[in-house]
């Protein structure tokens, strides 16, 4: 269940991170209502929070990263694409490599742990 969306573009072939972005909200929209299909699969009895169902996305080009969070609001039923920041790869590419490294993590430590325990509920594995 990819919960990290990594979009690269090439300007030197008319790409632009505008552009981009829109289609990031696209897939990440389909993403995070697939969380939200797995989490009815296994109980359609639950209230929706907003952070049930969550994406990351970044729009990476030759000279910036646009970052971005894609969530579903149970109060209004939408999902909703926010921004986080954007770097510069001149001025913080720093900053840009923690962001990755400190998201990347958090996606590893806390977010698979959750999709892999709901993949088993709703798809256990037999023992033999």
């Amino acid at each position: 269940m990819p919960l990290r969306l990594i979009e690269l573009k090439a300007e030197s072939t008319n790409g632009t991170v505008y552009a981009d972005e829109g289609q990031t909200a696209q897939d990440s929209a389909h993403r995070v209502l697939t969380q939200l299909w797995m989490l009815d699969q296994i109980d359609p009895t639950k209230i929706r929070s907003c952070t049930d169902a969550v994406v990351f996305s970044s729009v990476v080009s030759q000279r910036e990263t646009v970052t971005h969070v894609h969530l579903y609001n149970p109060e209004d039923e939408n999902i909703y694409m926010s921004y986080i920041d954007d770097f510069s790869f001149r001025k913080d590419f720093q900053g840009c490599r923690s962001h990755n490294k400190n998201l990347s993590e958090w996606l590893v430590k806390v977010q698979q742990p959750i999709i892999r325990d709901l993949l088993g509920k709703l798809h256990p594995v037999m023992k033999s």
